[in-house]
């Protein structure tokens, strides 16, 4: 069983993990998407681009949140976005197997990247 994956909101959350809304807000199913997660996208697709075009302008857009590099030294700014990375990169350490929520699902979405951000955080602080 894989400590994190990306899940469809229209379909039931797999026994074991649990569920972490990182969409926008959305009346669809009130049980995902009552909020903006502090991790949705801001880049909606047609408006922004098409789906690969927003899920760059997103990665681009959450590394700034996350790292940012000056002049050669990479710092950790204490960002909305980082204390959530750091949150759920604490609840994987701890043995718990996240499901992140999304609408795209199984579509290459923002979600993916932030399994990447979160993959890249957990073995960094295992160093």
């Amino acid at each position: 069983m894989s400590a994190l994956i990306v899940h469809n909101a229209r379909h039931p959350i797999p026994v074991g993990y649990t569920a972490i809304y990182v969409g926008r807000k959305s009346t669809y199913q009130p049980a995902f998407g009552a909020d903006f997660s502090i991790l949705g996208n801001p880049f909606p697709i047609g408006k922004n681009g098409s789906r690969p075009e927003v899920i760059a302008l997103y990665r681009q857009w959450l590394q700034t949140r996350l790292r940012v590099s000056v002049g050669g030294k990479v710092s950790y700014p204490d960002t909305p976005q980082s204390r959530a990375v750091q949150a759920l990169v604490e609840r994987v350490e701890a043995g718990e197997h996240l499901a992140l929520i999304c609408w795209c699902a199984p579509l290459a979405c923002h979600a993916d990247v932030i399994k990447t951000e979160l993959e890249l955080a957990s073995k960094a602080t295992r160093r």
